[in-house]
């Protein structure tokens, strides 16, 4: 059965029950490792096209992307009281936050928020 009938909700969360969308939460070696391996490759695919399409050298994109994840670490850090990822819990599920469009009222409006 369709789980959401928003248009706007892409068609594999339509159909995928919640619990199959947030995954088994033990570690699996091998996801991880590949998580790892398409952030390493989307980061040089990043650089490549910052030095070769905007003619911005790699020591400062370097220096930019170094900056932002120190920024995120110093968010993380202020938000968590620490960087340890062993203290990550998940909140529990909670209903979408954005406005609900669907169905559409009579008048076709959304409804008043």
């Amino acid at each position: 059965m369709l789980q959401d009938m928003n248009p706007r909700t892409p068609k594999t969360h339509r159909i995928m029950p919640q619990t199959r969308r947030r995954g088994n939460r033990r570690y699996r070696a091998l996801v991880y490792w590949f998580a790892v391996l398409m952030v390493a490759v989307f980061g040089t695919i990043a650089a490549d096209g910052l030095h070769k399409g905007a003619g911005i050298p790699y020591v400062v994109s370097t220096v930019f992307f170094a900056l932002a994840v120190a920024v995120i670490f110093f968010v993380w850090h202020r938000s968590e009281g620490t960087l340890s990822t062993h203290s990550i819990t998940p909140s529990p599920a909670r209903p979408s936050t954005g406005p609900r469009c669907w169905p559409p009222s009579r008048s076709g409006l959304p409804p008043a928020t």
